[in-house]
């Protein structure tokens, strides 16, 4: 048996040799030799403890831990993985295990599709009493390297095809060559365990070094289940109606052989139901068919170090199904849905909730999630006291407008929120989506939610560029209550009510307070105090359009841009033209090619018929080979009604801005020109208010 813990001690390298045997377990018998030797041993140090010659004992700590990987894992050959401990340690090579990861999912039908990659993960234990070097070399060649969160402030130098860095206390990194997301590399770098826990304690279900196929593992009261470092189990865990137990160490409980088919029955990875004084601390879990750790109807819960990577539909993290005094902290959730998802089942309330200290990485949905499912809606289940502290977003994918946001609150089932805290949000990187999504919903539920109050949102800030606008929707008859933001950034600004990210779904709040700025907002922008639009407005047969000319020299062959609005449509009657039911109101972008013929056009935003309230519009473009002047225009045709226009953005591929207009502040950068009548187009700025 080849030995399942690399030992690096100070010390001579046959004591080494010998101490990381016996830490390992060579089998009963060497077992019993080494307890045979420590009793002659502690026996000859008690007979001769007066004697002063006695030689200096060697120092027998342990400072870093490393598991082998078990035989039949195909380790990943993506990367290749070395520590030491201080300058002058052993350099040793630490396993890189392989885990699916979730880019995209094509269908929710019979298996499922969902198209993934391969990334790679490794773990190791040290005290870091001393620096702990880490090399990592990929596989390919690379020009560039991100070791997340960018918080840790981690610097590395690059040479002969690899990255070295060093760390002074525990860690959970990802390490990312040439912006590759799918397909990187996590280290888990923990703190060595100081409890010790053996198989054959009393109460323990013990899964050593090695593969295990352990199927359904049922804990009941009083009862540990401990994954060793160097353990691989397949299977999954259910805890019912138990008490004082806990899931501990550092190895691996993985799901890959159970059922994944979205129309078969899928089993959650871990679930724990109506139990209480609840331990989850250091384990990995792996491949989940769906929710990954549920948490149902359970009190005092504590969770702590977890590690997830998850790629299949409804893959959630941790769903916390109603329960009280449950803290989250120090975990590492990479998922394909929501990273952590509170709900409220059979009549209980989900009360009293601290997720601290944590890193979320969701490839779909939510990062943070309260709601909406609240079970049994002839109740009021309440969510209260709910806290997210210091927690870092590595990425937020979501192309949804209902399954957006960082932050979320889904209210469902006349269910009641109140008292629910974000502070001190770092997000990194937003491939999708939004920062805040706040609404009402009968979705994933029989009526729509109850009330939405006393929301605060402190010291977030987003380094990455948002792909949609923030939603905070309350109901005419039900207004949200009492949202307080302090210090919102995104992209080094601090962000007011003025400002584009509160254009998505945003209206009936009643007490918005944006850095002492407090506001009751009715019915979306136009009530907010200051109307920010462009009015065009057209009568019988009416066309009314206002244009902004660029000129060709700002874009790009064969470049992309991203042109995006927020638009108003009121009373958009199309059938009164001359080409019945064929006019609109509309936002466009047309592309002509040098001799002034048009190339192509769209009217990406659009109203044929009736209202449309206010709404963000974007979409994409190619500029072909030898293009001409690029416009943007706003109006109707063939159409009465009202056009509104807030905003205008126009962006590369590169985040480089090419136009923007506010007409809140007023037209600059350029002239919008009248070029065809109409009954009347007025632009309102800042000055004529």
């Amino acid at each position: 048996m080849g030995k399942l813990l690399k030992l690096i001690l100070p010390a001579m390298l046959c004591v080494a040799l010998s101490l990381a045997l016996i830490a390992c377990g060579g089998g009963k018998k060497d077992e019993e030799s080494s307890q045979a030797a420590s009793s002659a041993d502690n026996q000859s140090k008690a007979e001769s403890s007066d004697t002063t010659s006695e030689p200096s004992q060697p120092d027998e700590t342990v400072h870093l831990a490393v598991a082998d990987m078990p035989e039949g894992i195909e380790p990943s050959a993506a990367y290749t993985v070395t520590v030491k401990y201080g300058e002058d340690g052993e350099e040793t090579a630490v396993p890189c295990y392989q885990a699916k990861v979730g880019k995209e999912s094509v269908s929710y039908e019979g298996e499922g599709e969902i198209t993934t990659d391969i990334m790679a993960f490794c773990y190791f234990e040290s005290d870091f009493l001393e620096k702990v070097i880490i090399t990592v070399t990929p596989s390919g060649e690379f020009e560039n390297c991100v070791i997340r969160p960018l918080a840790r402030n981690i610097s590395f130098e690059e040479k002969d095809g690899s990255v070295t860095f060093e760390l002074n206390k525990a860690a959970k990194l990802s390490v990312e060559f040439d912006d590759k997301i799918y397909t990187n590399l996590f280290i888990y770098a923990d703190d060595l365990q100081t409890e010790e826990i053996k198989e054959g304690d009393t109460d323990v279900i013990y899964y050593g070094p090695g593969v295990h196929n352990a199927g359904q593992i049922t804990l009941t009261s009083g009862q540990t289940l401990y994954l060793a470092p160097g353990a691989f189990v397949y299977g999954n865990v259910v805890a019912e109606n138990a008490e004082d137990i806990a899931i501990k160490g550092r190895g691996i409980l993985c799901g890959s052989q159970l059922t994944h088919r979205m129309d078969g029955t899928r089993t959650m990875l871990c679930t724990i139901n109506n139990c209480s004084n609840v331990v989850i601390n250091g384990v990995i879990f792996l491949d989940s068919p769906t929710w990954t750790l549920r948490l149902y109807c359970s009190d005092n819960v504590e969770v702590n170090n977890l590690k997830e990577i998850c790629w299949y539909f409804n893959s959630d993290g941790i769903d916390i199904c109603s329960g009280n005094n449950i803290q989250i902290k120090n975990c590492f959730l990479r998922n394909y849905d929501d990273n952590i998802s509170i709900k409220a089942y059979e009549s209980k309330d989900s009360t009293n909730i601290k997720v601290t200290d944590c890193v979320f990485w969701a490839d779909c949905a939510h990062n943070m999630l309260v709601g909406p499912e609240a079970k049994e809606a002839d109740y009021e289940n309440k969510y209260s006291e709910i806290t997210f502290r210091n927690i870092t977003v590595l990425e937020q994918n979501e192309k949804s407008d209902f399954y957006k946001g960082v932050m979320a609150i889904t209210c469902a089932d006349n269910a009641v929120f109140d008292k629910i805290t974000w502070d001190s949000i770092k997000i990194e990187r937003m491939s999708n989506g939004a920062v805040i999504n706040f609404r009402f919903s009968d979705d994933y539920g029989t009526y729509m939610g109850k009330s939405i109050s006393g929301v605060s949102i402190i010291n977030v800030n987003c380094a990455a560029t948002p792909a949609r606008g923030d939603s905070i929707l309350g109901l005419a008859e039900n207004p949200i209550h009492d949202i307080s933001i302090t210090n919102y950034v995104v992209n080094g600004k601090k962000i007011s009510l003025n400002d584009h990210n509160f254009t998505g779904d945003f209206g009936y709040i009643d007490a918005l307070n944006i850095d002492g700025d407090e506001r009751r907002v009715t019915n979306t922008f136009e009530e907010l105090g200051n109307p920010p639009y462009v009015k065009i407005e057209a009568a019988a047969q009416g066309t009314g359009t206002l244009q902004f000319t660029l000129n060709p020299e700002i874009f790009e062959d064969g470049k992309t841009y991203t042109i995006t609005t927020v638009a108003k449509f009121q009373d958009i009657d199309a059938s009164v033209g001359a080409l019945p039911s064929a006019g609109l109101g509309f936002v466009n972008y047309y592309v002509y090619k040098p001799d002034g013929s048009l190339d192509f056009f769209k009217d990406f935003a659009q109203c044929t018929a009736g209202s449309v309230d206010w709404r963000r519009y974007t979409d994409s473009f190619e500029i072909p080979a030898n293009h001409g002047v690029v416009t943007i225009s706003i109006g109707l045709w063939e159409a009465t009604g009202f056009v509104y226009c807030s905003e205008i953005e126009l962006k590369d591929s590169s985040g480089n801005i090419v136009l923007y207009e506010d007409f809140y502040f007023g037209i600059d950068g350029g002239e919008w020109k009248v070029t065809s009548e109409a009954k009347s187009i007025e632009v309102i700025t800042e000055e004529e208010q």
